[in-house]
């Protein structure tokens, strides 16, 4: 609900964006849609935040968790469970992390070249050799490209370059990427993985393995 709690609006609102994910015509539909959309959303504006520290010096979301039953923008209901934005959330905020920044996330048949960064908050990476392996999966989760990214982190934000699909790689129901973060000894420090391409067709993202 909004502040406003104006029923019909509120209604209208969220099924244009629940309808980014899947066809807003049963209340399962519009939990998934509307819960799936929270978690887009509010992840990426959380990423880019930090990828931007320190002209952005701080981001919160609101918020948490509920004081009573309701349907609310929390990411924990007031029954203490958790919607699958919380998790997203969490990857987010994670002190140390690779991440992958979108201006959109429909990218079908488009060149794209998506910054990447290692996210190192309380420095523990500093003057280390770590890698970042980033690898694009279309709709089958057959890999669409596979790069690997060395670098000596020396602060809290180090961007090391840009993710680069072509037109062809990117025309795609559906199109993944994860990201992961080794150290110097090979070892996974930490994973982190994206969707997007769910506006190709409502529902898509339900359909595939």
């Amino acid at each position: 609900h909004l502040p406003t709690f104006h029923e019909k609006y509120n209604v209208g609102r969220l099924s244009r964006i629940a309808g980014y994910f899947v066809n807003p015509d049963s209340v399962d539909n519009m939990i998934f849609g509307t819960q799936i959309c929270q978690a887009v959303a509010v992840r990426h504006t959380l990423e880019t935040a930090r990828a931007h520290w320190p002209e952005w010096t701080g981001a919160l979301y609101y918020k948490m968790n509920d004081v009573y039953p309701g349907v609310s923008w929390s990411c924990v209901d007031w029954y203490g469970r958790a919607k699958p934005a919380h998790y997203f959330f969490q990857k987010s905020f994670e002190p140390v992390t690779s991440v992958l920044l979108f201006d959109r996330v429909n990218l079908c048949a488009q060149n794209v070249a998506l910054p990447l960064f290692i996210l190192d908050d309380p420095g523990l990476l500093a003057g280390k050799t770590v890698t970042v392996r980033v690898k694009a999966y279309d709709h089958n989760l057959e890999v669409l490209r596979d790069s690997s990214y060395v670098a000596t982190p020396s602060s809290a934000v180090n961007k090391l370059g840009t993710f680069d699909l072509n037109s062809e790689e990117t025309c795609s129901w559906m199109l993944y990427f994860v990201t992961e973060l080794y150290d110097e000894d090979g070892s996974m420090i930490t994973r982190n993985w994206y969707f997007t391409n769910f506006e190709t067709r409502r529902g898509i993202m339900l359909e595939g393995p």
